[in-house]
């Protein structure tokens, strides 16, 4: 009995160390002690030796089209010092606080996807012009921009989990070579997937998507017509990635991507294939017409 006990202690253990090291805050946190050794204006060169070229993965990931270099990185700290000091004070904290929650959140999005390696979380901070960035390397967050959205430690923490939760599924997807190409319908059914699966992870709808959800269950039969009208078309806007549109809510074409992968899901016999079929997005036209949607 002692072994069988020492074993399965053994195990949580090894089990617990491997989900903390899928949230990796490392860079965040020796960037947020450089801009304590400089409170006043930090040069390129600083950024350079003690940020980028210790970093991680992560960092690597980001510095092509988001950091770019350390002497841009240094110039938008620089200029926008604020946004940084707001990162550090108030999102780091909450992203810390959370590493159990978000681990929690990242192995429930494993397992729905039925996939057997997980895919790491880099926090960091880069060039205030990236949120984040997922590949099938994993999945990067830049602090400094996701402190925009939040005031407080809780919202902060709410920013963080739903952020996780939505991104991660565009690391899975990409890793079955489910890319960012395709029509207006495919897009929306890429992006729809991804808050699909972060409802069910969070088991609530999160607040970033929360005023287009409340809209598109008021207007789904009129906005689902529009759609329909231009789904086969490359033009993305002003379903997607796009501002408001008027007095509408920015991005509806996530929202209708996920009315039609709920749809989807609702109706199958085996849910581990469907959640499949959604995942790779190998035909969009033919999930729309199993799903069966049309309010």
């Amino acid at each position: 009995m002692k072994i069988k006990l020492i074993l399965s202690l053994f195990l949580i253990l090894i089990l617990q160390t491997s989900s903390a090291q899928d949230f990796i805050i490392e860079d965040a946190e020796r960037f947020a002690a450089i801009l304590k050794e400089n409170p006043d204006l930090i040069s390129a060169d600083i950024i350079k030796a003690k940020y980028l070229k210790p970093g991680t993965k992560g960092v690597k990931i980001f510095t092509p089209n988001r950091i770019r270099n350390a002497k841009n990185m240094a110039s938008m700290v620089n200029k926008y010092r604020s946004s940084y000091d707001k990162g550090i004070d108030i999102i780091l904290p909450s992203a810390k606080a959370s590493i159990d929650e978000v681990n929690e959140i990242l192995a429930n999005v494993q397992q729905l996807l039925g996939q057997k390696e997980s895919a790491p979380v880099y926090v960091l901070f880069g060039g205030n012009n990236s949120g984040g960035t997922a590949s099938g390397k994993g999945l990067v967050i830049g602090l400094e921009v996701l402190a925009r959205f939040a005031e407080t430690h809780e919202e902060a923490k709410k920013i963080v989990m739903s952020f996780c939760a939505h991104e991660i599924v565009h690391v899975y997807q990409a890793r079955t070579g489910n890319g960012g190409r395709g029509n207006l319908l495919h897009h929306s059914l890429r992006e729809g997937f991804a808050d699909f699966i972060e409802n069910m992870a969070l088991g609530e709808v999160s607040n970033a998507e929360k005023e287009r959800h409340e809209y598109g269950q008021v207007n789904e039969a009129q906005l689902w017509s529009e759609f329909q009208e231009v789904m086969d078309q490359k033009e993305l806007r002003p379903w997607m990635y796009d501002g408001r549109n008027g007095d509408r809510p920015a991005d509806l074409g996530y929202w209708i991507g996920k009315r039609i992968c709920e749809a989807y899901y609702a109706q199958a016999e085996d849910k581990v294939q469907a959640l499949q079929a959604l995942l790779r997005l190998e035909n969009a036209e033919e999930i729309l017409e199993g799903s069966g949607y049309n309010p």
